[in-house]
């Protein structure tokens, strides 16, 4: 095992336990306590450009009955995944109680998942039980940080995640709820001198469930120094996206109607615009990726990154977990002031899609338009329906995106075209096609219809079922 070489063992490094080509682990000892030292490689390939570290001591937990105290580790096994070492997990105690913090490497991203696990004699209720990470070297303030104070409750759903970024070195941390409500839990960054990043349970008395059961915090931390400028969040944004339940969300059951949108107010000074640092009002940003998005179409690529830049900016705001106890999977919010903007939000990432190609925008605009009232869904259909149709195929790309209108059973990309099974009882269909073969091949139901120009699939075609 990875951590059993003696050369392993150093007292500078402390114990070194595994990398992969961007992040590695080691476990050094602070004060009394074994601490988890997360680093990554600079733009000259060196480790330890920057880095977490967390301590048992800065596990904190705070009683009902005003008791505070603070964790200890004292051993650590390596975990295995496929016969290599790729992770560790920290024994310790908290009081009575034990506790475990396991970590495993992603095999090859920037991101590390983490687990941290109290079990036993837990005085319950309590009042708080969080984690400190800090960030290394900590002695300068970063150009970027978010949030600007702490999420809770349903703004840590729609927004579960914090990180800092100066020039192209950036820290994260996400928060993954699973199955938890969010009602009980926090998150806060502090900027100050180190920068500390703290999550877990900050009203414990909120929090259901059987006493005896384990406690848990599960999260992921991120760390690239070199990252994008300006950018790296970008990279939290497709973390959030990558949620197998967004795909989950399925059609809308609404029928297109022609309801009206929201208008958005103009955006005024957009040039000068910096993410998190100086922006403008989510109206004015969803009006400025409308904008770059339709010059993205005419082929201003560089208009079209800009555009993606600004729609990631606020996809950060997607309920992106299926958690209960908060806002719909899907919803963007949970502000009041999303009610003009999380209409538009299913149209502008379906014109994401058609331009990238990239299945996340089109399961995030499924998700959005679900978690939508009925009657706005029906006026989103609207305007979504002439140039994607209930059902919205991209042949290149070989993804299949349903809208609304009859359930899909089945779909199939051929060589010369696409196999569609529908639901027994469905009627028809408006089926958009984009490719880039200039004829494509469509049989529905076993039953072939004969080659189509994509001039044609393009504008969409109705599909009669029944016949």
């Amino acid at each position: 095992m990875t951590v059993a070489r003696p050369d392993r063992r150093r007292y500078d490094d402390g114990s070194l336990i595994c990398e992969n080509s961007h992040l590695r682990l080691r476990v050094i000892r602070e004060g009394r306590s074994l601490a988890l030292v997360v680093d990554t490689r600079g733009i000259d390939m060196e480790w330890g450009t920057l880095g977490f570290t967390s301590s048992g001591e800065d596990i904190l937990f705070a009683g009902d009955d005003g008791a505070d105290q603070v964790g200890c580790f004292f051993s650590f096994d390596p975990l295995e995944a496929r016969g290599e070492t790729r992770g560790v997990v920290l024994h310790g105690h908290l009081g009575s109680a034990s506790m475990a913090l396991s970590a495993m490497l992603d095999e090859t991203s920037t991101w590390c998942s983490l687990r941290l696990t109290v079990s036993g004699s837990v005085a319950t209720p309590f009042r708080r039980l969080t984690q400190q990470w800090q960030l290394l070297p900590g002695d300068a303030s970063p150009e970027i940080c978010w949030p600007p104070m702490v999420l809770r409750g349903e703004a840590l759903a729609c927004s579960p995640a914090a990180f800092v970024q100066d020039g192209p070195m950036l820290a994260a941390l996400v928060a993954d709820l699973e199955e938890e409500d969010p009602g009980p839990y926090g998150l806060e960054l502090n900027a100050s001198d180190p920068t500390c990043f703290e999550y877990g349970i900050w009203d414990g008395g909120a929090r259901t469930g059987e006493s005896s059961a384990p406690i848990q915090l599960c999260y992921a931390l991120g760390l690239d120094a070199r990252a994008l400028p300006e950018r790296g969040f970008q990279q939290v944004v497709r973390r959030l996206g990558s949620r197998e339940e967004l795909a989950l969300a399925g059609r809308s059951l609404a029928q297109p109607s022609a309801g009206s949108l929201p208008a958005p107010a103009s955006p005024t000074g957009a040039v000068e615009w910096y993410p998190f640092v100086w922006e403008g009002t989510l109206e004015a940003i969803a009006v400025v990726v409308r904008e770059n998005l339709d010059k993205g179409l005419a082929g201003d690529w560089q208009a079209l990154e800009h555009g993606l830049c600004w729609l990631d900016r606020l996809c950060l705001h997607q309920r992106t977990c299926g958690a209960p106890g908060a806002s719909t999977l899907g919803a963007f919010g949970p502000d009041a002031e999303w009610r003009t903007v999380a209409p538009w939000m299913p149209v502008l990432l379906m014109r994401a899609f058609k331009l990238t190609g990239i299945p996340e925008y089109a399961f995030r605009a499924q998700a959005a338009l679900v978690a939508l009232p009925v009657e706005t869904q029906a006026a989103v259909l609207g305007h979504l329906h002439p140039g994607f149709g209930d059902l919205y195929a991209q042949a290149d790309y070989r993804e299949l995106v349903s809208l609304s209108g009859p359930e899909v059973t089945g779909a199939l990309f051929t060589a010369d075209g696409l196999e569609l099974e529908t639901a027994p009882d469905a009627a028809a269909l408006r089926l958009v096609l984009d490719g880039s073969d200039d004829v494509y091949t469509l049989t529905v139901n076993g039953k072939r219809l004969g080659e189509f120009a994509t001039t044609r699939l393009s504008t969409g075609i109705v599909i009669d079922l029944t016949s």
